[in-house]
């Protein structure tokens, strides 16, 4: 599953240092094919500026986002790319401003769009100028094909719920969510793929629940940390993938 790209490798695990594009192009060239597609990628322009500036009161923790927002010519984009390099689901974690670009593109390759799977993360975000709301929920675009195999896969939860977990970057998803999605989208010994790798979460989630990993991440920073993570990723042999509980509170999935 090597591919002709700089990259860290384990048993289950590539992990190569380069963009979605130059990722797809070796896929093509090598003939390799992913089973599932799971990626969290940039959210819209309306979202990082509202992060950005909650992060920028005194009392927040958070740092600013280190990466540019993306558009819906970059959706596009990327659903060209991947969608002939995917066999099974093709799952996005995106926010409401994107969500509609997601479906409309992944319609066009003839995939059946569900409607958005709230992943909440509860009381990850604080509503700093305290005038309404806060955020909790990003949303999960699942994609399959239109084919009696894909109609067969099995009924799935239809909505995440846990607490807020630190994450390894700015702008990560908690590894209780990743598990949980995974789980949900793949079977074991399949080949998960994510584009937009950041700190390595869905990798690491795919390696403990017995599936292969590949992705790539052009950022040295976020490059580093994502493989050294999956250096250390260990696939787990009882592993609970409730995420849901009474309440709203988490369900411990995180080893102690």
């Amino acid at each position: 599953m090597t591919l002709a790209i700089p990259g860290t490798h384990t048993e289950r695990a590539s992990l190569y240092h380069c963009d979605f594009a130059t990722l797809a192009a070796a896929m093509r060239e090598a003939g390799t094919v992913a089973d599932a597609l799971i990626v969290d990628a940039p959210y819209s322009e309306r979202t990082h500026a509202g992060h950005d500036s909650a992060a920028e009161t005194a009392d927040n923790m958070e740092r600013a986002i280190e990466y540019v927002a993306w558009s819906d010519a970059d959706v596009s984009r990327f659903v060209a790319a991947f969608d002939p390099l995917v066999r099974g689901w093709f799952c996005s974690i995106t926010d409401h401003v994107l969500g509609a670009s997601w479906e409309s593109r992944l319609v066009e390759r003839e995939r059946y769009v569900f409607s958005p799977i709230a992943c909440v993360e509860s009381g990850s975000r604080v509503r700093a100028l305290g005038d309404g709301p806060a955020q909790w929920s990003t949303w999960l675009i699942p994609a399959r094909r239109r084919s009696r195999e894909a109609a067969s896969w099995g009924a799935l939860r239809g909505a995440y719920v846990g607490g807020k977990e630190r994450k390894p970057i700015t702008g990560g998803k908690p590894l209780w969510l990743m598990r949980a999605i995974v789980g949900d989208y793949s079977r074991p010994g399949d080949l998960v793929l994510d584009p937009c790798a950041g700190g390595g979460t869905t990798l690491v989630a795919a390696v403990e629940l017995g599936r292969r990993a590949i992705g790539c991440e052009p950022d040295a920073g976020r490059y580093a940390i994502a493989a050294k993570r999956i250096l250390a990723a260990r696939e787990q042999r009882v592993l609970s993938l409730d995420v849901s509980a009474t309440g709203g509170e988490q369900i411990a999935l995180v080893e102690r």
